[in-house]
């Protein structure tokens, strides 16, 4: 279970267009931003994939996972980073 609230009812409803105008964000300049939850991992034992390559769930559904409050309370992408340096595969792998 995750411990963000969502941003809309998992039983609603939603389109591509619905679910992107939520999460986009306008500065006074009228730049257009994607409006993102920044999320690092401590660990990488934690998690696994949320859905399975066969299972079937509409891009609809698979939007209504990962769109969440961020901390002002505005909704957000959920975003996880940082997988590469946690996990060990950072800078020593790549070749000089």
């Amino acid at each position: 279970m995750s411990v963000f609230t969502l941003c809309i009812d998992c039983h609603t409803p939603i389109t591509i267009p619905e679910a992107l105008k939520m999460v986009m964000r306008q500065d006074s300049d009228n730049t257009v931003y994607l409006n993102i939850k920044f999320n690092e991992k401590e660990q990488c034992d934690d998690y696994e994939m949320a859905f399975e390559c066969l299972e079937d769930a509409t891009i609809e559904e698979m939007l209504k996972t990962i769109i969440v409050e961020d901390d002002c309370g505005k909704c957000a992408i959920n975003i996880l980073a940082n997988i590469c340096d946690v996990c060990g595969f950072g800078e020593a792998e790549v070749p000089l």
